[in-house]
């Protein structure tokens, strides 16, 4: 009934679908039109100078290959505990591959920099790019361990290998999409592998509510705490 006016002013027009993927719901205007388009996402541009900034910063860090590891997202109820971002980062440790930890600037990103533990090989970045310097991080990185958000949406659409660790957002929608396989996780389960991408998710009942967190806290998702830093671990040495 909303949509009468759509139907009224509109030859053509097309109902939102929250079980769709964000990509295909966007080119939802396109197939209206009937203009051909592939799906495929497409990566944001990386200027030369970018580029030569994270690369002279690498240099004198003596990195060549290394993985991102982004453990903080613009909400709190998104984020994997300390405790087992900890044990994570400890097994990725042993790895003897750099693994540069990212983050913005807010209070979030501030407290999980001040919080990360010492090991060789685990680098702090937290706070120390630009979005855009970021993103030519991630094209000259070999994938993304992290959790849902923005940078992880950023190393899919570069078609890097992603670990992506996910509390209550509906997979459907947000789950990162597969350039290789054109598609994107369809159904909630512990552990699920598509092309280049690896999701894991908490094998709960409640899983994935959609909500902020558990009764719409913003803070907590216990999921997030029911997701073992083992099983992460053991999919990335089996990758390297």
């Amino acid at each position: 009934r909303k949509a009468w006016w759509k139907n009224l002013l509109l030859k053509h027009s097309y109902k939102w679908d929250s079980e769709k993927h964000i990509l295909l719901n966007n080119l939802e205007p396109l197939n209206c039109l009937k203009i051909k388009v592939s799906k495929k996402q497409l990566a944001p541009p990386v200027s030369q100078r970018d580029t030569i900034s994270i690369q002279n910063r690498l240099n004198e860090l003596k990195i060549t290959k290394f993985i991102i590891f982004h453990p903080s997202a613009k909400y709190q109820y998104k984020i994997y505990s300390q405790k087992l971002r900890d044990e994570l980062l400890v097994l990725l440790n042993q790895l003897n591959v750099p693994i540069i930890a990212t983050g913005g600037f807010n209070e979030i990103d501030k407290k999980i920099k001040d919080s990360l533990p010492k090991l060789d090989n685990i680098i702090d970045f937290i706070g120390e790019t630009t979005i855009e310097e970021y993103i030519a991080l991630s094209e000259l990185s070999q994938g993304y361990i992290g959790m849902d958000t923005l940078n992880m949406h950023i190393a899919a659409a570069q078609n890097k290998r992603i670990f992506a660790i996910f509390g209550p957002t509906n997979l459907n929608m947000w789950s990162p999409w597969s350039n290789k396989l054109e598609l994107s996780a369809k159904e909630n389960k512990p552990l699920q592998t598509y092309g280049n991408v690896t999701v894991f998710q908490a094998e709960m009942p409640c899983v994935a509510c959609g909500n902020k967190g558990c009764n719409n806290n913003g803070v907590i998702s216990e999921c997030l705490n029911n997701i073992s830093p083992i099983i992460i671990f053991k999919e990335i040495k089996e990758w390297l």
